[in-house]
């Protein structure tokens, strides 16, 4: 997808872990301080959806934040405000009070921008929902937990390839470090239990010896519902 995103954040540590994440599931995005320069990008480049985060340190007007809503226009605006201080939403805005996480931020921006995400992943009789972080299989609905999700999705968007523990875990996880995949294993496991007819002969996630795994399904493509 080439849709603009731009951060904007007094925290440039917090921005570029959010822009890393941002930027491997596929947004194009760009960051800048709270100051004039953040408002001129709004307006001449106009993001599809602004993420604004203030620590309260900032040298920014104090009402920075009203004047980056006006320069978005219809652009979707995700605020993060100082912890304890109160906002009113506005129209277009979501407010998210600290403490926040990528994972959250990453939930709402999809969320806000649904016209370019699926509601719902779906291959043969499972679906995954986004809306309600479960896997439906067949009948039966299966609550997961966020990186369970996560890596289901990261499958079902990727059937019948052979997928490295290596990528699994920078993407699922955010990490390169390969010393220990132990946390994989285990959520693997929990998946095949949820999933599998037989958990021990899984028949979806299966093992690929000395590289990692691959999702085998009938030969279908991931479809949005």
């Amino acid at each position: 997808m080439d849709v603009k995103i731009l951060l904007v954040d007094d925290d440039l540590l917090e921005a570029e872990k959010l822009q890393a994440s941002l930027q491997r599931a596929g947004f194009a995005v760009q960051v800048a301080s709270p100051s004039r320069k953040a408002l001129r990008i709004v307006r001449t480049q106009r993001p599809a959806l602004v993420v604004l985060g203030l620590n309260g340190h900032s040298n920014s007007h104090p009402h920075f934040d009203q004047s980056l809503r006006r320069a978005a226009g219809s652009a979707h605006v995700i605020l993060i405000p100082p912890e304890g201080a109160v906002v009113t939403q506005a129209e277009n805005q979501k407010v998210l009070p600290r403490p926040v996480s990528t994972r959250k931020v990453m939930y709402h921006v999809r969320r806000a921008l649904k016209s370019d995400e699926p509601q719902t992943l779906k291959l043969d009789d499972m679906v995954l929902d986004y809306e309600n972080q479960c896997v439906w299989k067949g009948e039966g609905r299966h609550i997961l937990t966020p990186k369970a999700f996560k890596l289901l999705e990261f499958f079902m968007c990727r059937p019948h390839q052979v997928l490295s523990r290596k990528d699994i875990m920078q993407t699922v996880w955010e990490t390169s470090y390969m010393g220990d995949t132990r946390t994989l294993y285990v959520h693997v496991r929990w998946l095949r239990q949820e999933l599998e007819p037989v958990p021990s002969k899984p028949k979806y996630i299966r093992t690929v010896r000395g590289i990692g795994y691959v999702f085998d399904f009938p030969a279908t493509s991931p479809a949005e519902v």
